[in-house]
C-alpha cells in the first residue's frame, strides 16, 4: 500500500500535507494540500463528515 493510500487521498486530487502545513484550520482537521500559487494554498479538510476546500484565514 502507497503512503497516498494509508492517508485517503486516494482519488481526492489532493498531495500529502507537506511538514511546513498545518494540521488544522480552526475545528477543521486537514488530510492534504490541493494545490498553491499566488493567492495562496488551498487544502482539503473534513467538515461535519463531509470534505471541504479550505484556505487559511487572514487577519483585518
Amino acid at each position: 500500500m502507497s503512503g497516498e493510500d494509508a492517508t485517503g487521498l486516494t482519488g481526492s486530487g489532493a498531495e500529502p500535507l507537506r511538514d511546513e502545513d498545518p494540521r488544522r484550520i480552526g475545528p477543521i482537521p486537514l488530510l492534504g494540500r490541493l494545490g498553491a500559487g499566488g493567492m495562496g494554498r488551498v487544502y482539503l479538510g473534513v467538515h461535519e463528515g463531509r470534505y471541504a476546500a479550505v484556505t487559511p484565514g487572514r487577519a483585518a
